[in-house]
């Protein structure tokens, strides 16, 4: 199964355009984020990205039984691909990072590393939808534990001004 996923994002490199997908503006908007495969939790983020920065952030809260995670994540997307010009649909795959802390007993501190690799469509030039998978690697401090790992799925839109 690992072979196949990379010769498939292998093949969608090679294959892919040149065209950037996102455009060059500013980009607000909303996502929903839940880890499915460590136990986190699921909450809301706040999407934005600034004409004057190559990073898209995200501001998260993600909450569970036990208690609050607030968050600020940053990534660089390095392919930005048109898959389908006619269709507004692209990709992306990038490398960021995140820092959070968890208002819980006991309460933490985490930080570490992001992978993003999603699909995003543009059905007109001013609106995104996007779905996306962001594997992440970290740390958590208080109490210390590495590695922590998460698969968070994120789908959000955002409105290009």
């Amino acid at each position: 199964m690992k072979k196949l996923f990379i010769i498939l994002i292998l093949a969608i490199i090679i294959t892919g355009t040149v065209f950037a997908q996102h455009p060059k503006g500013t980009g607000i908007g909303g996502m929903w984020s839940g880890e499915f495969f460590s136990g986190g939790g699921m909450g809301a983020a706040l999407s934005l990205k600034l004409p004057s920065l190559p990073i898209f952030w995200g501001i998260h809260a993600h909450g569970w039984d036990s208690g609050l995670y607030l968050a600020v994540s940053g990534d660089k997307y390095f392919i930005d691909q048109t898959l389908v010009k006619e269709a507004g649909l692209g990709w992306y795959f990038g490398l960021g990072g995140y820092v959070g802390l968890t208002f819980a007993n006991p309460p933490g501190a985490h930080f570490g590393a992001r992978m993003p690799v999603g699909l995003s469509w543009m059905p007109v030039n001013f609106f995104e939808l996007f779905l996306g998978l962001t594997p992440s690697l970290g740390v958590s401090l208080r109490p210390f534990d590495f590695p922590t790992w998460g698969v968070p799925l994120e789908i959000g839109l955002r409105v290009w001004i």
